[in-house]
């Protein structure tokens, strides 16, 4: 099949299906939120497959096939090492991270600052976090507009407006409840449509199967000797070695999703549910754009109005083979993806901004009932202001997707993360020790970007020619992250050395937080509300009522293929609403856990 196919009117009603359902599950939830514990992390009672399922689903987003998709399709199976890092560094945190970051009994990640590092640091790290929140989030809708705009047929600002309210409204009114809650849902969805279209993919004339799919795929797929210098490679390897490892087992990011959880078990089982996920999903993900780098080789003409047209490779190719109604239904997978990495941040942000930033600079003796106001209207804010960026993003940015990302951790993230890894293991460091580290690895940073010589640096590790576009790129990346990570390493720790007797009230709170730690959450505990049933119910429904509306696209006038296509995408999640559903009535013949 040569020609694309045009997106129609069921394709236009699964997407309008989609959003409705997504706005139903937050008017749902919206009486859950009683107050900021509630509606910032479900009040630490949700259990170990909501959790995980949305932390799965909120590690990647539409990035995951817009801008990693270009660079697949440029560089072959290079990037998967990307997510197998990622799986490694979760593997890591149900081992020793998950558990603890419950344990530490905050209301969001910054509170764990203020508490190992005190006001100065929690001061510096919420504002940080807060104009962050701006960035990632304006770039995620962007990416997701370059995605599905082209299946719309918008105008890619109009769509960013489109998709930014729809985000909002959600995050407004259900709160963590609803967030978590349509991140599972929307994990069903993203995992069915993506392997009926890497199944349809590979039955592509053009492709010839698995068999034909790896022998049609350029050699560099798989040589990554022909993409740039073997040294430049292996120091990208240990660049992104270290920013997977160091974003999953920091007090913020890595704790974020895991303060949700009701007990020590949860979390452990809720960071191996994300360890599987990234380490299947890429197998799955990456078929289409890979095959696309053969199937449409010509794809910079035929998407030239994108600044980086490689970065429309899964969209290009899934737009040939998939029938009416799927291409929708890939749509919403692709939005839930997205969806769910900005609804946490809107969460978790407006959480910060009220509890972190508003409360103890402005209303120290503010009520339960004006915080959670305070935090519905911030949260409301910051969606409009994200809308406002991502347009900005889509009109004046020139370098592709990845890169980008890429670019904010070499520069901002490794800086951010060092002493909320290390707080961990070294207790005795004076107050300023975290806010210090952040400075001098920004200062690191800004000087390795702007004034250390890449050519320099290739002659250091060997390499005598001119480097090529992309290989200056992966130089200045892995020596942003590799070399702020030893300097701002280096000072946290020498840090110790100028440690001096703290006052009575600050040894008295790092000596509870560490308290803490080593005190396990366990989910008969009275910490948290118990509502698992009310869990497997509301879930298990939705799910059913999602998926029958998705199985009812068997009666789409479709090939074959098509058809057992919806069947299995509504199946699959009426299947996983009928378990839950099953352990609903169970549960609820016996007392309440």
């Amino acid at each position: 099949m040569n020609e694309y196919y045009s997106v129609g009117f069921f394709d236009y009603l699964m997407i309008a299906v989609y959003f409705a359902f997504m706005l139903v599950i937050g008017i749902v939830f919206r009486k859950m939120s009683k107050d900021t514990s509630d509606y910032l992390r479900g009040g630490g009672s949700m259990t170990w497959w909501m959790t995980g399922g949305s932390a799965f689903v909120t590690s990647f987003s539409a990035w995951t096939f817009v801008g990693c998709a270009g660079k697949v399709y440029k560089t072959g199976t290079l990037i998967i090492i990307l997510f197998f890092f990622s799986a490694l560094a979760m593997l890591l945190v149900a081992l020793f991270f998950a558990h603890r970051f419950r344990r530490m009994r905050v209301i969001t990640p910054i509170e764990a600052v203020r508490h190992r590092f005190g006001f100065a640091s929690e001061q510096v790290y919420a504002w940080q976090s807060s104009i962050m929140a701006f960035v990632f989030g304006g770039i995620g809708l962007y990416i997701l507009a370059v995605f599905i705009a082209p299946i719309l047929g918008m105008n890619i600002h109009s769509c960013i407006v489109m998709v930014g309210i729809a985000i909002t409204f959600l995050s407004v009114t259900g709160g963590s409840w609803a967030v978590v809650t349509s991140d599972f849902v929307q994990m069903l969805v993203i995992l069915t449509i993506t392997i009926v279209a890497a199944v349809l993919v590979l039955n592509m004339p053009e492709v010839g199967g698995i068999s034909g799919f790896l022998d049609k795929l350029p050699s560099y797929h798989f040589n990554w000797a022909e993409l740039a210098h073997p040294r430049v490679v292996g120091l990208w390897i240990i660049a992104i070695f270290l920013n997977q490892i160091f974003s999953a087992i920091n007090l913020i990011a890595g704790a974020s999703r895991f303060l949700y959880v009701q007990s020590d078990s949860h979390a452990r089982k809720a960071a191996l549910l994300v360890m599987v996920g990234c380490i299947v999903g890429p197998l799955i993900w990456f078929i289409p754009p890979m095959a696309a780098s053969f199937v449409i080789p010509e794809i910079a003409e035929q998407f030239s109005y994108l600044k980086n047209p490689e970065e429309a490779a899964y969209v290009a190719i899934c737009m040939r083979i998939l029938p009416q109604g799927l291409i929708g239904l890939l749509a919403c997978g692709i939005f839930a993806a997205t969806v769910s990495s900005m609804n946490t941040g809107l969460n978790i942000n407006s959480g910060i901004i009220i509890r972190n930033i508003y409360k103890p600079l402005f209303r120290r003796d503010a009520s339960e009932r004006e915080l959670l106001l305070a935090a519905r209207l911030c949260t409301l804010l910051l969606g409009v202001w994200t809308i406002f960026v991502g347009v900005w993003f889509s009109k004046w940015s020139e370098m592709p997707l990845f890169e980008w990302t890429m670019l904010l951790a070499g520069l901002i993230t490794i800086p951010m993360t060092i002493p909320l890894v290390l707080g961990f293991f070294v207790r005795r460091t004076p107050g300023w020790s975290a806010w210090s580290t952040i400075l001098i690895g920004l200062l690191t940073a800004y000087l390795v970007k702007f004034h250390l010589s890449v050519q320099w640096i290739a002659g250091l590790i060997g390499i005598a020619r001119e480097l090529s576009k992309q290989e200056t790129r992966d130089v200045q990346f892995a020596a942003m992250v590799i070399i702020v990570f030893l300097v701002a390493s280096t000072w946290f720790l020498l840090s110790r050395h100028f440690y001096r007797r703290a006052t009575q009230a600050e040894e008295a709170r790092i000596a509870e937080f560490f308290r803490n730690l080593d005190t396990p959450v366990t989910a008969d505990s009275d910490e948290h509300r118990h509502t698992d049933t009310m869990q497997y119910k509301t879930v298990g429904l939705l799910c059913l009522a999602y998926g029958g509306f998705v199985l009812a696209g068997v009666l789409i006038p479709n090939p074959v293929s098509g058809r057992l296509s919806f069947a299995f995408c509504g199946g699959a999640i009426m299947a996983v609403g009928t378990l839950l559903y099953r352990i609903y009535r169970r549960k609820r013949a016996r007392p309440l856990s």
